[in-house]
């Protein structure tokens, strides 16, 4: 397909499917779904698709649905836990309801990272497979190559990024072993758990959470990605109209009225394109994670050009950017005991340093890859030399009082800095092998994600006391976390159990949202001023937006 004729065929597309607010559209697609014995069934995910475009609801307590699009042919499809998917095709403007029938039945292939963890043992081996396979992706992934020996998986895993060599692990030769023959265990030709010829799970087996009331009034619009992309990380422009995203060695660029997408190149070969953020003056800066002494880039979205900001003397990566207080940004990075301040004026980096423990804490994500083989003396990721513990800051935000507050994968920490005094402390965080994401809220307490430990945690304000709420999902691991001014919420990206997941501090409750995408792996997330949360999907090959609002047209359980 020529370039021009894809141009063509997206701008039909933005005609097609607005991603706006469902009223705008002129037809209800509407059914009922229910199993084989005619029995509703409640909770079932209803996605409707037309060119590369989805819009996605819920089948109500009565298992009807009403999804609002417009007029045109779709591939309509209804999935449920513990049950077989059916499509069917669907013109919307046809009189008539698309209902579904759905035989009972578990397919392991599509089962989310967290419902194929509560599957597997407690043994030791089992919680390396679990720690290491459950960090860039999951559970999930390792199904796909099921039925491989401890060498194959071996050679596998010291390639498995493919175009993306720079991201592949640096284990010892022991974790390496380790991970192989465990793999080959759990998920080899004679696999207990994952084999070919393992038994096949029942529903009962597997602790699935049941969709709130609230989820089921929600809507989901995701958009196929031109090209193979892999999108990481999303941030949204103040005015809620831009969307950019991190994929595909490039800056990524959304247009939310049009619904199009562009991309720009960044003029640093092995740049690593990781987390976008959006400057109070629309500027989007993006923290380059690859190899290149290019650390940061930015395109400027009325002008389109591109600028990129180099480092020669810093030899590890930046990972993610926030807006400071003063207007200028934060970096975590790959640099242990360092975080970087950027002058958006000067154009200038500048490094601030804290203290690097001298050991990994018992039950820490680095702990136990230690056990397996002694600790290596190069930086699991980068590959450069590394200190006693890779303690890289992982995500970074900024107080009122401008103390710094960033987690620690592999230590499972949080650490607070007064950039000015270079005064730390480090709170260890009961039962969490590694954190990532944090976020203040506008009483100063922080929150971040226990991601192993598979609880949201908050350090109050005054007392610095930790205080941890468990995910409902079991084995739910939170990715980024985001505060929401408007509603006092806090967002998570639920990489594991494939949601986008609220919480209410004041009735600490939370909502999940199943993303109707299997596999998504959603990263940073963030949230629109109209509520709306954005996102992407990282082997879905598609960005998506969750508007948690009950839709203008839900007649369905009347």
């Amino acid at each position: 397909m020529s370039k021009t004729t894809r141009t063509l065929l997206w701008a039909f597309a933005a005609t097609l499917f607005a991603s706006q607010a469902p009223a705008a559209s002129n037809e209800i697609i509407r059914g009922t779904v229910t199993d084989n014995a005619g029995k509703p069934i409640r909770g079932a995910i209803v996605k409707a698709v037309a060119m590369g475009k989805t819009a996605s609801r819920f089948s109500q307590d009565d298992g009807r649905f009403e999804i609002a699009v417009p007029a045109g042919s779709y591939q309509v499809s209804a999935t449920a836990f513990g049950f077989a998917p059916s499509t069917q095709a669907k013109d919307a403007a046809t009189a008539g309801d698309s209902n579904f029938r759905l035989s009972p039945g578990v397919d392991v292939m599509r089962l989310s990272g967290a419902d194929l963890e509560t599957l597997m043992p407690g043994a030791r081996d089992a919680k390396l497979i679990r720690t290491e396979c459950v960090d860039c992706h999951n559970l999930s992934n390792v199904m796909k190559r099921r039925g491989s020996t401890a060498a194959e998986w071996m050679d596998f895993l010291r390639v498995m990024t493919g175009n993306r060599p720079d991201d592949n692990p640096q284990w010892p030769p022991q974790v390496f072993a380790a991970i192989g023959n465990a793999l080959e265990k759990y998920a080899g030709p004679n696999g207990s758990v994952f084999g070919p010829d393992a038994d096949v799970p029942t529903a009962n087996q597997i602790h699935h959470t049941t969709t709130s009331e609230e989820a089921l009034k929600a809507t989901f619009h995701e958009y196929q990605i031109p090209g193979s992309v892999m999108a990481h990380s999303i941030d949204i422009s103040a005015d809620g109209l831009t969307a950019w995203f991190s994929g595909g060695g490039k800056i990524n660029r959304f247009n939310v009225r049009e619904e199009t997408f562009q991309k720009y190149d960044i003029p640093a070969p092995g740049a690593g394109p990781h987390t976008p953020v959006v400057a109070p003056n629309g500027i989007v800066y993006m923290g380059l994670a690859g190899v290149s002494p290019v650390k940061l880039a930015a395109v400027d979205p009325e002008t389109g050009a591109v600028k990129a900001y180099a480092w020669p003397e810093q030899k590890y990566p930046a990972h993610s950017p926030s807006i400071a207080r003063d207007g200028n940004l934060w970096l975590s990075s790959f640099a242990p005991g360092e975080v970087w301040k950027f002058d958006l004026k000067k154009e200038q980096f500048r490094a601030y340093h804290f203290p690097v423990p001298e050991a990994y804490v018992q039950g820490s994500y680095g702990a136990l890859e230690a056990s397996f083989g002694p600790p290596s003396s190069r930086n699991r990721f980068t590959g450069l030399p590394a200190t006693p513990t890779d303690d890289w800051p992982y995500h970074i935000a900024e107080d009122s009082k401008g103390t710094l507050w960033f987690g620690a994968l592999f230590l499972g920490t949080i650490t607070s800095l007064n950039p000015e005094t270079g005064e730390a402390k480090i709170y260890q965080v009961e039962g969490a092998p590694s954190t990532r994401g944090i976020a203040v809220d506008a009483q100063d307490n922080i929150w971040f994600n226990n991601f192993h430990g598979h609880r949201l945690g908050r350090i109050d304000a005054k007392t610095k006391e930790i205080t941890q709420y468990e995910l409902p999902t079991k084995n739910a691991t939170g990715y980024g976390v985001v505060y929401e001014p408007r509603t006092g919420y806090l967002w998570i990206a639920d990489m594991n159990g494939n949601n986008i997941t609220r919480f209410d501090p004041k009735t600490r409750r939370f909502v999940e949202y199943p993303i109707p995408t299997h596999q998504a792996i959603p990263r940073f997330i963030s949230v629109a001023k109209d509520g709306r949360v954005w996102f992407t999907e990282f082997f879905g090959n598609k960005i998506g937006v969750l508007d948690p609002h009950p839709a203008s047209t839900q007649t369905a359980s009347r």
